[in-house]
This record gives C-alpha cells, sequence and structure tokens, in this order.
C-alpha cells in the first residue's frame, strides 16, 4: 500500500488489518513496525528488540507504573526485556538499558496512522 500523506503523519494499514489480538505487523520505510491496539489506543514499536533484535511483535502485554501512571508494555519474547509502549523506555530488571523505539500513533477515518518512522540506518557490514 503506497503510504498516504496527511501533515506528517503517514497511512501504513486499515484499522482492519488487525489481528483479533489487536496486533499487525507493517513495513515502513525499510523497517517492520508492530502495531498494538489496547482498548481504544494505537501503539507503534520498532519491531527489533534493541538487546538482541527479537520480535517484538510476538511479545507479551503487561502494564508498567511511571510518573504518569500505568502505561502500556510489551515484554519480548527471547529475553523478556519490558519496554514502555508510551515512552520505549526499557523498564527494571529488563536485559538492556537501551529504549525501544516507539512512534507517535493514532486510527483515524478507520486507518492507522503513524509518525516520525525514518528509514533503517543499517550498520556497515563489516
Amino acid at each position: 500500500m503506497e503510504p498516504a500523506q496527511q501533515e506528517d503523519w503517514e497511512a501504513v494499514a486499515d484499522e482492519r488489518e488487525l489481528h483479533a489480538t489487536g496486533r499487525a505487523l507493517v513495513w515502513v520505510k525499510g523497517r517492520h513496525v508492530a502495531l498494538f491496539k489496547i482498548g481504544s489506543r494505537i501503539y507503534a514499536v520498532d519491531n527489533r528488540c534493541p538487546h538482541a533484535q527479537g520480535p517484538l511483535e510476538d511479545s507479551l502485554i503487561e502494564t508498567v507504573q511511571t510518573e504518569e501512571g500505568t502505561h502500556p508494555a510489551i515484554s519480548c519474547p527471547w529475553h523478556h526485556a519490558t519496554f514502555d509502549l508510551v515512552t520505549g523506555e526499557a523498564q527494571p530488571g529488563s536485559e538492556t538499558d537501551q529504549p525501544a523505539q516507539v512512534f507517535p500513533a493514532r486510527i483515524k477515518d478507520g486507518k492507522i496512522w503513524l509518525r516520525g518512522v525514518t528509514p533503517r540506518q543499517e550498520p556497515p557490514k563489516l
């Protein structure tokens, strides 16, 4: 699907593409982005765990307490690093302190829109 532009937001999927679990994986600018619909909100995170590149689309959904209140979080299926879906911050006890890359997301007119997705910058091959 060719992304539609609205301001600096990009339409990346139809809302109906979310699986019954409220999840989807989309390809945006050379990277996979995992989408999670929790309640009426949509969250978007780079599908690669910053710890060991595990597939975050397969994460367990949890909640974490923050200074701002309760946030949804995901726990990587490989080593159980837990990341806040609002901020991307790795939670205490995770295998890493590197944050997951999250993107602003919204649902509008039956489409899932993301902002701030940049092309993946791969490290040079040795």
